[in-house]
């Protein structure tokens, strides 16, 4: 899937779990903090823009597409200071939804780290074909939906008159 998939998804989710702004805008960050990852250990590694490329290709979906890496986290959130437990959680939450849309194309995702079989996938789409243009639309109207509900809740303001 491709980043904006990515992060309409993870957008909604958020407002599913009534995250407050600041957790809405790092759920964004983790719905591709997998792929930021994968790209940043590539190009550490590389020297050339196309050495980069192809050890991206080479590693893209391993262990930074492991469930266990941002579920195992979580469990540890009660150590860290009450101020970043959300924004801990709202990242791993939206590494999850990454991973989760990962699972629905062909290639898939990890089941155990460091290894390159077994995979979890559920060959539903590619990356960048039409179906995942249509997972897009309606993920799009979803969270429409969701945004219009989210509002809709806030209570106007009032304006008193006094004479």
């Amino acid at each position: 899937m491709r980043w904006p998939t990515h992060q309409v998804f993870g957008l909604g989710v958020g407002l599913l779990a009534r995250l407050s702004p600041f957790g809405l805008v790092l759920v964004l960050v983790g719905a591709i903090l997998p792929d930021l990852l994968d790209q940043c250990w590539a190009a550490l590694r590389a020297g050339s823009r196309a050495s980069q490329q192809k050890l991206f290709a080479r590693m893209h979906r391993g262990i930074s597409h492991w469930f266990g890496l941002w579920l195992m986290p979580l469990f540890f959130v009660r150590e860290l200071p009450v101020w970043s437990v959300e924004a801990f959680q709202a990242l791993c939450l939206g590494a999850l939804t990454h991973l989760l849309l990962d699972a629905l194309t062909p290639m898939g995702i990890p089941l155990l780290p460091l290894l390159s079989k077994p995979r979890l996938a559920c060959p539903l789409c590619r990356t960048g074909s039409w179906t995942e243009g249509v997972i897009f639309l309606l993920l799009c109207f979803g969270l429409v939906l969701l945004l219009v509900q989210h509002f809709a809740a806030w209570p106007l303001p009032t304006i008193s008159w006094r004479f």
